[in-house]
């Protein structure tokens, strides 16, 4: 019975190291999700669940014809304008209570935007961080939600725009209503000033 009780005790603790070591292995080869470099599907937006929705209203952009045309009013409407790091450049007074959506591939963007807890694009406690700061990921052409103000965070050493934003549906396990998106993974529609 003894040689047995020993049998079971080395099959199981050789089952928790292994797994320790799986685990210790995933998080050292994990790469950091830097808002550029997400590939698969999910991050792309993809089964966000909201693409068939009829009430969605679809973002158009109205290009710059010039480099030299930075004015956010074209043809009596306030239209979004991008700087050169591709952010949104429009002022607050022009975007506050105005719903966001993802900024297409054609428009510069990624199809995609993720919703953050923090105005980072990462927790930064440490190299293994488990509890990263990624609410959600929302596809093109579904609304993010209303800008309520705007932050400026540093990744890289490189200074981004960030929105807060009043979600138009609650996210995670605790409903979450207000999240941060990166400036140049948004767009809004242009509106009548």
């Amino acid at each position: 019975m003894e040689l047995e009780r020993k049998h079971i005790f080395l099959i199981a603790g050789s089952i928790l190291v292994l797994t320790a070591i799986g685990i210790g292995i995933y998080l050292i080869v994990k790469k950091p999700s830097d808002e550029k470099d997400e590939t698969d599907d999910k991050e792309k937006g993809n089964g966000s669940g909201n693409e068939d929705d009829p009430k969605t209203e679809e973002p158009t952009v109205t290009t710059n014809p010039s480099p030299t045309n930075t004015s956010s009013i074209q043809n009596g409407k306030v239209v979004p304008i991008f700087n050169e790091e591709n952010e949104l450049k429009n002022g607050l007074s022009q975007i506050k209570n105005r719903v966001l959506y993802p900024k297409r591939a054609w428009q510069g963007g990624w199809d995609y935007t993720n919703v953050r807890s923090t105005a980072s694009v990462n927790t930064e406690s440490a190299w293994y961080d488990p509890f990263d700061n990624l609410l959600t990921t929302i596809g093109a052409g579904t609304p993010i939600g209303k800008v309520i103000s705007e932050t400026t965070g540093v990744y890289n050493s490189h200074p981004y725009r960030w929105f807060k934003v009043k979600l138009t549906k609650p996210v995670g396990f605790w409903g979450t209503e207000e999240g941060f998106v990166r400036a140049d993974t948004v767009t809004f529609v242009p509106y009548a000033k």
